[in-house]
């Protein structure tokens, strides 16, 4: 049975976290000292004889993420699968070993009042579009335990998952599966160790600089998101923090050929506003990015040159719109025609993603062609791509450019935070990072592609050197409040003990 809207205010359990800091022992301890059933039960042997996981650290993998789950949100559930097929402990997605023994374990400590439970709903006709896996989260009692540990984000070890990843289907905003489908197990070639390797040279990069919101006195933002199942404008807390910058890539519909794109740090998912707070190492930094990619990759392949803003269109197609507000309307037109398969799931997608805009979601398919037609009238190269589904073959080329960037510039030890076409680095990086940017686009899509930041385009006839000054002088030292200086301190004092390894990471032991 459906419960309220609590079951959506959730994530699913994250396996692969680990942690060997004192601070976690201790919690571990003090829940295991204040149940003398609970330890009985870990210490029966395992009932799966081929398993190479035992009852303790399932326990561990699961405090770990209930207790991280508590400290993102009071108020937040993890989903968790009871189906054991889930739980396959040779998968190169389960890293720890979590076997289908997690399924009796969430059991035992129902019973023990250590977890809340909301069950999981399925219906193949009563809006199945609500059906969801069984929630947990920590009981009163156990988040008293909780209350008495002092571990914090910045405690936790970097997660041990695997950073290159082959979905069935295709993939949310997030990376995340769509539908039914799950990740695909599959044997490695040249191209996938060499993807690994520069993945995991990049997250060993990152484990050694800290990211951070200057501006935070708490180390979270609130983002709006438009919640399809309730058809809402809602809110959740990302955790900015050390434990949350882990990237992987993510492949779709079981072909290397779909998709590619980096995921899972806390940059990628706040706004363009929120990034221009980033600091790395305390020092300001700039974000630049390629402009209308996807378009002028296109563009490219029927050589032809664009305008630097093909979006803008010199004249107004539907009644009532302004000039700025129809190029947000065409922009995402245009991309949800090369993404979808038909014009006419193009046009369903852009009503169902307008979010809170209601003139947008109210729209008819009769203005949407008339806007697009518009749109092609003035750029008749791309008509062969509406409605085309090209979309997942040309974030394949993106991600290969922004993974040509990420190795160009970890080869340099310069750290560069991505979010798909768009880059982040220390201010005083910028030449390095545009230089990187156009020797990456030249070698993936054999053209130099446009490039702008902060409002200004550079002049690549004069030279980026020329632009630099300009750019240092957008962004000012001092950006970082009190709290956010405490964070780097402190992240200074434990840097060295997080160790990336070739399949993830473990945390010191010391003290």
């Amino acid at each position: 049975m459906y419960i309220g809207n609590e079951a959506w205010h959730s994530r699913p359990l994250d396996v692969h976290r680990v942690s060997d800091h004192p601070e976690f022992n201790s919690l571990v301890a003090l829940v295991l000292d204040s149940s003398s059933a609970l330890v009985n039960y870990l210490s029966i042997p395992s009932r799966t004889k081929k398993s190479k996981s035992d009852g303790f650290k399932v326990f561990k993998a699961l405090l770990l993420d209930l207790y991280v789950c508590w400290l993102e949100d009071k108020n937040q559930w993890l989903g968790i699968s009871s189906n054991n097929n889930a739980w396959i402990t040779g998968s190169r997605y389960n890293k720890l070993f979590i076997s289908k023994n997690i399924v009796r374990l969430l059991l035992k400590l129902e019973s023990l009042g250590l977890l809340n439970v909301l069950p999981h709903r399925h219906s193949d006709i009563d809006r199945p579009h609500l059906n969801h896996s069984k929630r947990y989260k920590a009981s009163d009692k156990l988040q008293s335990l909780f209350l008495q540990s002092c571990l914090s984000f910045d405690d936790l070890g970097v997660p041990l998952r695997e950073v290159v990843v082959l979905r069935g289907g295709d993939v949310d905003a997030n990376g995340d599966a769509t539908g039914k489908t799950s990740t695909l197990e599959y044997e490695d070639t040249p191209a996938t160790v060499v993807m690994r390797a520069d993945v995991m040279a990049y997250n060993s990069l990152l484990a050694r600089h800290h990211i951070d919101i200057g501006s935070l006195t708490k180390p979270h933002v609130e983002i709006d998101y438009w919640d399809k199942n309730r058809r809402v404008n809602a809110k959740i807390n990302i955790m900015i923090g050390q434990h949350n910058k882990y990237v992987y890539r993510v492949f779709s519909r079981g072909s290397w050929d779909c998709h590619g794109r980096f995921y899972g740090a806390w940059w990628m998912r706040i706004s363009k506003a929120s990034r221009a707070d980033i600091v790395i190492d305390g020092c300001p930094t700039i974000e630049v990015d390629f402009k209308s990619m996807h378009i002028h990759l296109l563009a490219q392949e029927a050589g032809v040159l664009l305008p630097p803003d093909p979006y803008s269109l010199n004249r107004v197609y539907i009644e009532g719109l302004k000039r700025p507000e129809q190029r947000r309307w065409v922009k995402a037109l245009v991309l949800h025609c090369i993404n979808a398969k038909t014009l006419k799931s193009a046009f369903r997608a852009v009503r169902s993603d307008a979010g809170g805009d209601k003139l947008m979601r109210a729209v008819t398919d009769k203005q949407l062609k008339l806007l697009l037609d518009g749109f092609l009238a003035h750029h008749p190269s791309l008509q062969p791509h509406m409605g085309s589904d090209r979309g997942i073959t040309l974030m394949r080329k993106d991600s290969d450019i922004a993974a040509e960037v990420i190795r160009l510039l970890t080869l340099q030890g310069i750290p560069v935070l991505t979010v798909h076409d768009s880059f982040i680095v220390k201010s005083f990086h910028w030449v390095d990072l545009r230089c990187a940017m156009g020797m990456a686009s030249i070698r993936v899509a054999g053209r130099d592609l446009l490039a702008d930041q902060d409002g200004f385009v550079a002049c690549r006839e004069q030279g980026y050197e020329t632009y630099a000054l300009g750019a240092l002088k957008l962004n000012y030292w001092g950006r970082q409040c009190e709290m956010s200086s405490r964070r780097q301190e402190l992240f200074k004092r434990f840097a060295g003990r997080a160790v990336v390894t070739g399949l993830g990471s473990r945390r010191s032991s010391e003290g």
